[in-house]
């Protein structure tokens, strides 16, 4: 994001009455609660909210988040293309509703320790599967999220 384009939403929030603002904050949630219940029943058949297709799918064509699952056929140079789509907000809220849905919190590492690693799926013979309580084969994301956008990138710090 710009510094112009930033100061530009400061401005007209600025502008908005106390009435317009609690409005638009009540859309925002209603909004982000509907994105939720869509990637949660998604999730649990085994597809991804976003694109639609099914966990373990991969179309090099077709940049999407739920490529940090790791199906078969992703690379590590293949996620600058998921950054440069969707950008590090997007990505970051995805993960945690993903880490989130084996329990709350359980798998997200909120913490300054970078390295630590977040687990957040199954693989099996049949391919990838939503994390379950029975499950005890998960993938990992095996790279820090904050690396899959290098400091030449359009795409960094711009958020969704």
């Amino acid at each position: 994001m710009t510094d112009a384009l930033a100061q530009r939403m400061a401005d007209r929030l600025k502008a908005l009455t106390e009435e317009e603002r609690i409005a638009l904050n009540e859309g925002q949630i209603a909004e982000s609660e509907r994105q939720h219940a869509a990637f949660t029943a998604a999730f649990a058949e085994g597809r991804c909210s976003v694109c639609g297709d099914g966990l373990d799918v991969f179309d090099e064509k077709t940049p999407c988040l739920h490529w940090f699952l790791r199906p078969a056929g992703v690379k590590k140079k293949h996620y600058p293309a998921v950054a440069q789509a969707f950008g590090m907000m997007s990505i970051q809220s995805w993960m945690r509703w993903v880490a989130n849905e084996g329990g709350w919190a359980k798998n997200i590492a909120d913490t300054a320790d970078d390295d630590h690693v977040v687990q957040v799926g199954g693989r099996s013979s049949e391919g990838l599967r939503p994390p379950s309580a029975s499950s005890s084969l998960r993938p990992v994301l095996f790279m820090k999220v904050s690396s899959v956008i290098d400091s030449s990138s359009p795409a960094q710090g711009r958020a969704s």
